[in-house]
């Protein structure tokens, strides 16, 4: 579904651009409605189409609640989420709390994952 690596540069209110080459698609797929939260074992952020997180979401919300391994992921890749939904300025504002947990400054790289994109 989604592929390449793109240099992205962050501005000074901390917001970040989706590449033009991914726009349309994320519009087609899930009317621009995207998530942003922490990546649950590397210092890197996890962008997922709405349609795509709520699939996720049900399957970790599904694990059990007693198991100290699902309390943990729920803790950080749930807890943390963002919604967004992109408009004509295809930008997303990345929350200090998450640019501090993945260390962005100016520039971030945004790497597709096929159904959800690394930042």
């Amino acid at each position: 579904m989604f592929r390449g690596v793109h240099n992205l540069g962050v501005d000074t209110k901390g917001r970040v651009r989706i590449p033009t080459r991914h726009q349309a698609k994320i519009d087609e797929i899930c009317s621009g409605k995207v998530v942003l939260s922490i990546h649950p074992n590397n210092e890197c952020l996890l962008l997922y189409l709405s349609k795509v997180w709520q699939i996720l979401e049900e399957k970790i919300s599904a694990l059990p609640s007693l198991n100290i391994h699902t309390k943990r992921l729920k803790r950080k890749l749930i807890a943390h989420v963002t919604d967004y939904k992109l408009e004509k300025v295809v930008r997303i504002l990345i929350p200090s709390i998450l640019k501090h947990y993945a260390h962005i400054d100016k520039k971030i790289i945004m790497s597709s994952q096929g159904h959800n994109f690394e930042l």
